[in-house]
Formats: C-alpha cells, sequence, structure tokens
C-alpha cells in the first residue's frame, strides 16, 4: 500500500512539471542580491530553464514581478518591455536555439525597486506552466550602524542605532558573558520616504562585569546575512570599508545559538 502512494505521488509529481511535452525545471538566479558602497554595473541574470519534448507552433515566454507583466516573448520575434520596469531590463540574446533565444531576463540598475517574486511562464500552444523565486535585494550602501554601552550602577544600559538601511532589520543584542540577562525593549522603527528604515533597539542588561562583553548584531527575517556593530567599529577605525560584510553561515549559526540560549533565561 505505501510502495502504491509513493509511485502514486511520484507520477503525480512528474504530471505536474512535465504538461504534454513542456517540462518546466527551475528558475535559475541568486535569492539575496547585496548592494554596497562597491557596487557597480551590477546585474542580476534570470534563467527560465524549459524544456520541450515535441515541435509546438507557437510559444510564448512572460516574466511577472510581483503578478505584474514585466516582459514577454513570442518565438520567431523581439522581445517586448512593459513600462513598469522598462529602466530596469536589459534586452539580451541568450541562446541560439530558437525555442530559448530571448527566453531570460536581465535586470540591471540593481535597487530596492527590484526586491519581490518573479515568475517565468511558458504557453506552448494548449500546454502552460510557471515557476517563481523570490530576490531578496539588501541595500548597505548608505547605511550606518552604532552601538552604545555604558555602565549604571550594576546595570549596563545598550544602544543600537541601525539607519538608512533596506530592507528592515532585525537587531539582536548578545554578550560572551555566561551571566549577563539582557532585557530589550521594543524597537522604534521609522520607515523613511525613500523606503530605507532607521530602527532603534535599547536594553538592559545585569550580571555583566564589563560593557565591552556587548555586541550588537543586524540581521534580516530569513536571510543568511548578518553585521556585527563592533566589527563595523574596528573596521572603520582600521580604514576598511564594513559596509558590505557578509559573515560565514557558521558564524550565523553560532550567533543564533547565542541568541536563543540567551532567551531561555
Amino acid at each position: 500500500m505505501k510502495l502504491f502512494m509513493l509511485l502514486t505521488f511520484s507520477f503525480c509529481l512528474l504530471y505536474s512539471q512535465v504538461i504534454h511535452g513542456l517540462k518546466i525545471n527551475d528558475l535559475d538566479g541568486p535569492e539575496l542580491v547585496t548592494l554596497d558602497k562597491h557596487t557597480d554595473n551590477k546585474t542580476i541574470d534570470l534563467d527560465c530553464d524549459y524544456e520541450l519534448s515535441e515541435s509546438v507552433p507557437y510559444l510564448l515566454v512572460k516574466w511577472f514581478m510581483n503578478n505584474n507583466l514585466i516582459y514577454q516573448w513570442i518565438r520567431g520575434k523581439q522581445p517586448s518591455v512593459l513600462p513598469v520596469l522598462r529602466d530596469y531590463i536589459e534586452l539580451r540574446k541568450i541562446s541560439d536555439d530558437p525555442d530559448h533565444e530571448y527566453s531570460g531576463l536581465t535586470l540591471n540598475n540593481i535597487s530596492i525597486q527590484l526586491n519581490g517574486t518573479y515568475k517565468c511562464s511558458v504557453n506552448a500552444g494548449h500546454k502552460y506552466k510557471s515557476v517563481e523565486k523570490e530576490i531578496h535585494i539588501v541595500d548597505l550602501r548608505q547605511y550606518e550602524v552604532e552601538f552604545h554601552a555604558r555602565k549604571v550602577q550594576n546595570e549596563t544600559h545598550l544602544e543600537c542605532i541601525v539607519n538608512n538601511i533596506f530592507p528592515k532589520p532585525i537587531i539582536n543584542m548578545v554578550s560572551n558573558d555566561p551571566m549577563a540577562i539582557i532585557l530589550k525593549d521594543n524597537p522604534s522603527t521609522v520607515l523613511r520616504e525613500n523606503s530605507y528604515f532607521n530602527v532603534t533597539q535599547t536594553a538592559v542588561a545585569s550580571n555583566a562585569e564589563s560593557e565591552e562583553s556587548f555586541d550588537c548584531f543586524v540581521s534580516f527575517e530569513s536571510l543568511p546575512f548578518n553585521i556585527s556593530a563592533r566589527e563595523v567599529a574596528a573596521q572603520l577605525e582600521a580604514g576598511t570599508d564594513a559596509a558590505s560584510m557578509l559573515v560565514n553561515p557558521q558564524f550565523v549559526v553560532y550567533v543564533l545559538f547565542v541568541i536563543s540560549t540567551l532567551l531561555m533565561f
């Protein structure tokens, strides 16, 4: 019975991807794009990976962003760009194969306006299939981060400030002192007119021996990206640029472990 259910599920999965000769494999492209002070002429290449197992008289490929049509190509004709993203799309031939010549999408002038969900749909006569992917833009080109820790009697008052950043950041205070207990206030969040964020997080820590044992980490929901305020300050003091600091995944896991441990107190 289990074997029958497994075979039925596998068949349904295969049928959902192959519709009478049209198979769509994936939407190839980055899930995370980071903009920093050194970003120059960066582009995003998206490829709609599909296969046609038989000759079809008609082929139409469409690209959508957040369910808005932005680009379409009919086989044998030149592609067309819709006005909504005309300044961000580069017309480019990606293949000599007549079934894929202009099926891809190249985005330039990268900015937070390109953050969103992209979908590629393929229409081959009566055959239709689509696939989508979310692309996250993190913009650190003009961001600023400050961290202050000061002793007040037997407590340590903490303040972390992040300005002009996108998307909305999550701020966590951590300590390498296992005895420290950190009580955070609700963050103050301001959405600027340019769609960037200013966020301030304050907290009070007790049982800590020194204010030097604390750090402020800036992260983003569901993204493998992390910024240490102390490391940024150290790099700026050394005269280097810390605007595009990507943290090793193992380090991110370690930080999340520390945070979760502190939350258990």
